[in-house]
C-alpha cells in the first residue's frame, strides 16, 4: 500500500488579543504650596520698595503707606491716577 504524503495541519485560526488594559497610574501628589507667597523679586523706587509674587500679585512699600495690587495693571493705573499722593488726599 502506497503512503500518501500527510498533508499539513491547518494553521490555528488567529486569536484576536485584546490589547493590554493601562493600569490607571496615580497622579504624583501636587507639590505643597508654601507657607507665604513665593517672591519673585523686589525693586526700590525712591521711598518706595516694590515686591512681587510669583501669582503675579505686589506689594508697595510706601512712606503713605502699605498698598496691595492684583496685578502690574492694576499698580499702573494707580500710578497713572496720581499713585500715592491721590490716595493721601481720599
Amino acid at each position: 500500500m502506497e503512503e500518501t504524503p500527510a498533508e499539513p495541519a491547518p494553521a490555528p485560526e488567529p486569536v484576536a488579543e485584546e490589547p493590554p488594559r493601562a493600569e490607571p497610574v496615580p497622579e504624583p501628589p501636587a507639590p505643597e504650596e508654601p507657607a507665604g507667597k513665593a517672591v519673585i523679586g523686589t525693586y526700590d523706587a525712591g521711598d518706595n520698595t516694590y515686591t512681587m509674587y510669583a501669582d503675579g500679585t505686589i506689594d508697595a512699600e510706601t512712606p503713605a503707606g502699605r498698598f496691595h495690587f492684583a496685578s502690574i495693571e492694576e499698580l499702573k493705573a494707580f500710578r497713572s491716577a496720581g499713585g500715592e499722593g491721590a490716595a493721601r488726599s481720599a
